[in-house]
């Protein structure tokens, strides 16, 4: 099953979340925006809600298998266009390698480096793990 949208669009990504199925859970705390551990609820990685722009995001993609033995791919960004990003990377660099995906979760940050508003994948980085 592929998942994109976060918790407040997308309502199968809210159960696992909320149900800390999902390896990662979305929070926010003050004004930061945050991704979370779902074992531990250890801060993964987070960004300030004023820096999350039409030109900059965080976005993570991360595989499990639920209790009905679904493999469940979920990718979304802070914003629409860092679900964007999710999916520019995914089909741009880890669609011919998914098996790379051993970890459960990763993070990612998109910048605008040409300031076009359209994200590509050199302009997004790995920053966990």
């Amino acid at each position: 099953m592929v998942l994109f949208g976060g918790s407040r669009p997308n309502l199968c990504v809210r159960c696992y979340e909320e149900n800390k199925i999902a390896p990662l859970y979305f929070t926010e705390i003050d004004d930061t925006l945050c991704f979370v551990d779902s074992s531990t609820d250890a801060l993964v990685a987070s960004i300030p809600t004023r820096d999350v722009t039409g030109h900059e995001d965080l976005f993570i993609i991360e595989r499990f298998v639920d209790s009905k033995d679904n493999t469940v791919l979920i990718a979304y960004g802070l914003s629409w266009r860092g679900t964007w990003a999710a999916g520019v990377y995914l089909h741009n660099v880890l669609m011919e390698q998914l098996s790379w995906l051993v970890s459960g979760y990763y993070v990612f940050h998109w910048v605008d480096s040409n300031n076009d508003g359209i994200p590509q994948a050199d302009e997004i980085t790995k920053e966990y793990p």
